[in-house]
């Protein structure tokens, strides 16, 4: 089969300027492919490969993620006191892998604003995320310095320490080995290269137990809540506790979208394994609300739902929560946070 899949593609187009960031030939998706993914490239290797741990919210529901998960401004200061605490200089030209870009809002978008005049390589596994950046690219007249290239991250097609920089924002977390790619990731930058990734931590079990205890009080009690809510509430303690520890053997993380909530040793080791000279881990947050505004997003972004889904008297226990620890725990209770990997 997958024979006949690389004869359809015989002949493909390369495109010069990025092909030597890669070991293996690219080849050009909307040539004796698909036309709507004309300038979206992959691995020789990869042409008829299972798309192996990602579902439909990255494929046929493309554009309602983008639309959902779109966060640019955020993440662009998140990932500039990444770069300011790794002591990267933002006046550089550097060559950039980027691994899960989808389209781009969360990573490529930021770092096009923060890089004025580096090359990206925008690499994700769905093709139906990069059409979306390749329409931007497109209008924006950036091909000279933005290539999309359809390939798994936990494959390492790239040439060797070709790379200045790897980044990562909201990728390891779907990943079944996230191992795999910190070590791609590696292999893949020069000496003295950094790699940055921004991800989930066990912290969110904090977010977890507070919601048992309001499901709790609620029954005990007989106090109101909405009902969407609970729904809600539920369903979050139930995705915290599957994604808890480091065993994703089950053949259930193949179909699930987030199958991670990392351990700062966890991801230390695995650093560590792969060869890199240090590991800092950076925390996104740790205010006085800091679960109170977790807690908030969670909702909007999982529901679309407003604070005032929950009564003040569940707001209160969460509140409790947050004036339980000081902002030194709180980091250590990471909910989210950049990885910085310095080879």
């Amino acid at each position: 089969m997958k024979t006949m899949i690389r004869s359809m593609f015989k002949g493909a187009g390369r495109y010069p300027w990025y092909n030597s960031f890669f070991g293996v030939p690219l080849i050009d998706l909307g040539v004796g492919g698909t036309p709507a993914l004309r300038g979206i490239f992959t691995p020789e290797p990869e042409i008829g490969a299972e798309k192996i741990g990602i579902s439909d919210q990255f494929l046929a529901n493309a554009e309602d993620y983008h639309q959902r998960y779109s966060g640019s401004e955020h993440m662009k200061d998140v990932l500039e006191q990444a770069f300011t605490h790794a002591g990267v200089s933002m006046a550089s030209s550097p060559d950039v892998l980027d691994i899960g870009t989808g389209s781009g809002t969360n990573s490529l978008l930021p770092m096009l604003s923060l890089f004025d005049h580096a090359r990206f390589v925008a690499t994700d596994l769905s093709p139906d995320l990069l059409v979306i950046l390749r329409r931007y690219v497109e209008r924006e007249s950036l091909s000279d310095r933005v290539a999309c290239v359809c390939t798994d991250a936990m494959n390492s097609f790239f040439a060797p320490a070709r790379f200045d920089m790897v980044t990562g924002v909201s990728l390891l977390h779907h990943l079944i080995d996230p191992a795999a790619a910190i070590k791609a990731a590696h292999a893949a930058l020069k000496k003295g290269g950094v790699a940055v990734f921004c991800d989930p931590f066990e912290g969110y079990g904090m977010i977890g137990l507070t919601f048992r205890l309001i499901l709790d009080r609620a029954t005990r009690e007989g106090l109101d809540l909405n009902p969407e809510a609970a729904d809600f509430m539920r369903a979050m303690i139930i995705d915290f506790d599957a994604r808890r520890g480091t065993d994703k053997s089950d053949v259930r993380f193949r179909y699930m979208d987030d199958k991670w909530l990392f351990t700062r040793e966890y991801l230390e080791d695995v650093a560590c394994d792969a060869g890199f000279a240090s590991v800092s881990i950076l925390p996104h947050a740790n205010n006085e609300t800091y679960f109170r505004d977790y807690t908030t997003v969670l909702f909007r972004l999982g529901r679309d739902l407003k604070p005032d889904a929950l009564p003040d008297w569940a707001w209160d226990t969460i509140d409790l929560i947050d004036r339980s620890f000081s902002p030194e725990m709180k980091s250590a209770l990471l909910m989210e946070g950049s990885i910085i990997l310095k080879k």
